[in-house]
């Protein structure tokens, strides 16, 4: 089995740090970029089996990075994240092919580590494993 492969998108190097430590210590390998438009650029050259993305970032947010999926060869499957989602955003993250899951901030480091890591070992067979979209409420 290989290991999965992940990609970080998040400009909180605090944040960013603790997911890449998760994410290793359940057999996943994870990388950082610092936000979105970078993220989308990586994707175009190489492939992740999953991409973590905060919504709230400089240079590209999460829904433009989600908007930018379909321009990526093979877009994986993505977990938002965000300490804060209103309802109208996700909605419109709910429409994506390619968002598992929405997370707010705080969540289980553990909980997460486990679902990322599950839906990276199928990589880009969504319907191998369902994760539903997590119902989070406005703040």
């Amino acid at each position: 089995m290989q290991t999965p492969r992940i990609l970080v998108a998040d400009n909180d190097p605090d944040v960013s740090s603790l997911l890449v430590e998760v994410l290793r210590m359940y057999g996943a390998t994870a990388e950082v970029v610092p936000d979105g438009r970078a993220a989308v650029e990586r994707l175009k050259v190489e492939r992740f089996d999953l991409l973590i993305c905060d919504l709230d970032m400089p240079e590209l947010d999460g829904e433009g990075v989600v908007l930018a999926l379909p321009t990526v060869p093979e877009p994986p499957p993505t977990f938002m994240i965000s300490g804060y989602v209103d309802d109208a955003t996700l909605g419109r993250l709910r429409q994506s092919q390619h968002v598992r899951a929405v997370l707010r901030k705080p969540f289980d480091v553990v909980e997460f580590a486990q679902q990322a890591c599950a839906v990276a070992m199928v990589g880009h067979r969504p319907a191998a494993v369902a994760v539903p979209l997590a119902d989070v409420p406005p703040a």
